[in-house]
């Protein structure tokens, strides 16, 4: 062989030989790549179980916090007598209806004697009666509560309840929630049992690479593991893993530990008592995972040989098969991606928890819908006539509304447009209070509208519900005042009833007696009906007069034996004084915060009210010079059932609620001198806001 025809065999193979080793060091260097990838995966992963695990674990420390909070629970463990425990029975069975990873909830005295407990049972939830409460103290309790700091939840570790028999046995794993409840003193003890497998089984399912097994470390060194017969798996390699030498760097932080079969990956969860989430990836594993690598190393080296030979014969030839072969394979991924999106966003709507209905952009033919909307609203299988079903079951302006709401949306790709308060008529004949969601999509070369239904029947009337119970809770507050309003004219009446009794009054004097009567009934009277006016749960619609709110507002908030002390300054407020709107409900929002102040500066202090107004908004300020709000709760002060003085947690949000259906606006603030103001801003014309059932209290 001539030197020219060797030097570029030789040329060609020494190219080809660097090839290959280059390959295999690029494969090496892409299989250590892919297993920190896969590590890295399993991390983020892991940090998503921690989120879930974190809420789940929560959960009983706040159902825990909330009942020992409650004044009921409070009156019953200082005196359980039987209307205390009525009240509990009406209130405690309810709540756990409400949440089913709740098993039970006890109630303790100090000695760890068992006051009250209701409980899930085969038929349903019952409350035990008192022949059934355990007979002795329960010391496991004590011990868990003992050392706690007031207002604290103990944890206990995962436990096995053999008592409940009446469950599967992988529902039988439980976690106990122990606070205390303390009132001037130690009251007792509230114990929220709490399922576990739900926790478990997060921990079970979490196996983002097969193999892996995962479990629950607290800081005491405690597993919280999924085992038979929760799981298929069971947790000792984790169990196995974690000797001393690898649990203390765990403890004290350390994220990753590689060891000689396996590498373990921790992340605290951020629940209280605190807890790692411990996985441990097997090297077999991580091994399969990127296994398949050294045989491409082998046909990578294979392939670059027979490239670098093919080169000198036929490489153009080579080049247009290889890009026609990958233009083909493009295309055919192209239509799987294509076909699972297609599932995918089928299968989304599908499973939609709302009506959806896909309309041509002109609105007059339906394209689409899910089976909720075909079955709530009884949709024809014809395109054709559906749309104009919909339309004749909306009740009142709604089809109208409900149009001008799809010509919005039709005019902006993908702006959404909200239609509110619909009122529509299912196929089962019930009246739903419905949301709409109008938006224009791009489909196909073509414009379409997404209509989404959202049934906001039951949320509202438990808003509704949740407006009557702390108007009530206002008037409740009141009682003794209006008590004792109503005695001094009483006394009076009495007196003079005696004195007309008296065979020797003059005619003169029995006249002047029936009147100072007259007067005390008036008395009695004009009190009774600014109480009915109070309560009535619904004001009506029209225009206030803000004069008049703040006037009875002010004189029932005299009632309250923490505002008989204070100095109630009125300003600006020269009649008439007029927005759009209910009096009642202003005058429900105003005695609300009145009430608040009061408790504030603590029956002794200084209030003022202020009204200004300019040409569109009218704005009431009430003011106090108590210590203010705490900046950490200005974020959450008007959020249902949050509280910072042992309240109901609802006044605020629903005076929120009631400001936003007047289209105003509720705020909260610290004055700059001490002490809190909040300005209720609200405009001077109608824009058209919802009220009375319709309105929507507070943030979410």
């Amino acid at each position: 062989m001539s030197a020219r025809l060797l030097l570029p065999v030789i040329f060609f193979l020494g190219l080809g030989s660097l090839e290959v080793v280059s390959a295999v060091e690029k494969l090496r260097s892409h299989r250590d790549e892919k297993e920190r990838d896969l590590l890295d995966f399993v991390d983020r992963e892991q940090e998503g179980l921690g989120r879930i695990l974190e809420e789940r674990l929560g959960e009983g420390n706040r159902h825990a916090a909330h009942l020992a909070r409650t004044p009921f629970v409070r009156a019953l463990l200082r005196d359980p007598s039987e209307p205390n425990r009525a009240l509990a029975r009406d209130l405690l069975l309810p709540y756990l209806a409400s949440f089913a990873e709740i098993d039970r909830i006890c109630l303790l005295d100090p000695s760890g004697y068992e006051v009250y407990r209701c409980e899930r049972m085969t038929t349903g939830i019952a409350a035990l009666p008192d022949d059934l409460l355990a007979t002795s103290p329960q010391g496991e309790i004590l011990d868990l509560a003992r050392g706690a700091s007031p207002g604290q939840v103990s944890v206990s570790r995962l436990m096995h309840d053999r008592a409940r028999v009446e469950v599967a046995e992988a529902d039988r794993l439980i976690f106990h929630y122990v606070t205390a409840v303390e009132d001037r003193g130690a009251l007792g003890l509230v114990v929220v049992t709490v399922y576990a497998a739900p926790i478990l089984h997060a921990l079970s399912e979490f196996v983002p690479i097969p193999g892996i097994t995962s479990c629950l470390l607290d800081p005491e060194g405690r597993l919280f593991s999924p085992g038979p017969p929760t799981v298929p798996h069971s947790p000792e390699r984790v169990e196995s893993l974690l000797d001393a030498d690898t649990l203390a760097p765990i403890l004290q932080g350390t994220a990753r530990i590689r060891r000689e079969d396996a590498v373990l990956l921790s992340r605290p969860t951020g629940s209280q008592p605190a807890s790692l989430v411990v996985s441990a990836v097997p090297l077999d594993s991580l091994r399969l995972a990127t296994g398949a690598l050294g045989k491409e190393a082998l046909r990578t080296g294979m392939r670059t040989l027979l490239v670098l030979a093919a080169i000198a014969l036929g490489s153009a030839y080579f080049v247009r098969t290889s890009l026609r072969a990958t233009r083909l394979r493009e295309t055919e991924r192209y239509l799987v991606r294509i076909r699972e999106e297609s599932d995918k966003l089928r299968a989304l709507m599908e499973a939609a928890a709302d009506m959806i209905l896909i309309v041509e952009a002109d609105g007059e033919k339906l394209r689409d819908s899910n089976p909720l909307a075909r079955d709530v609203l009884g949709l024809d299988a014809a395109q054709d006539s559906a749309l104009t079903s919909l339309e004749e079951s909306l009740e009142g302006d709604g089809a109208a509304r409900l149009r001008a709401g799809m010509a919005s949306a039709a005019g902006e790709l993908g702006v959404a447009h909200n239609v509110p308060g619909l009122h529509l008529r299912s196929r089962s004949g019930e009246l739903l209070d419905l949301d709409a969601r109008c938006i224009a999509l791009a489909y196909g070369g073509e414009q379409l509208i997404e209509v989404c239904l959202t049934d906001r029947t039951r949320e509202r009337e438990m808003e509704r519900r949740a407006r009557v119970t702390e108007r009530m809770s206002s008037l409740g507050l009141l009682t003794a005042g209006v008590a004792h309003e109503i005695n001094n004219p009483l006394e009076g009446i009495g007196n003079y009833l005696s004195l007309l009794e008296n065979p020797e009054s003059t005619a003169e004097s029995r006249k002047r007696y029936l009147e100072r009567l007259r007067t005390g009934f008036d008395r009695i009277r004009d009190i009774v009906g600014d109480l009915l006016h109070f309560a009535r749960s619904d004001g009506g619609t029209g225009r206030a007069d803000l004069a008049s709110v703040v006037d009875r507002a002010v004189s029932m908030a005299r009632w309250s034996p923490r505002l008989r002390q204070a100095s109630i300054v009125v300003e600006g407020l020269d009649p008439p004084f007029s927005v759009p709107g209910s009096e009642g409900k202003l005058e429900q929002v105003l005695l609300n915060l009145l009430l608040n102040a009061g408790q504030a500066i603590q029956g002794s202090g200084n209030i003022r009210i202020a009204a200004v107004k300019d040409s569109s908004w009218a704005e009431l300020s009430v003011e106090d010079d108590g210590p203010g709000i705490d900046e950490a709760h200005l974020e959450r002060i008007f959020e249902p059932f949050f509280t910072g003085t042992g309240g109901t947690g609802l006044g605020l949000a629903v005076s929120y609620g009631i400001l936003q259906s007047h289209g105003g606006e509720l705020l909260a603030e610290n004055r700059p001198g001490g002490g809190a103001r909040f300005r209720l801003r609200l405009p001077l014309e109608d824009h058209g806001a919802p009220s009375g059932s319709e309105a929507t209290d507070g943030p979410t």
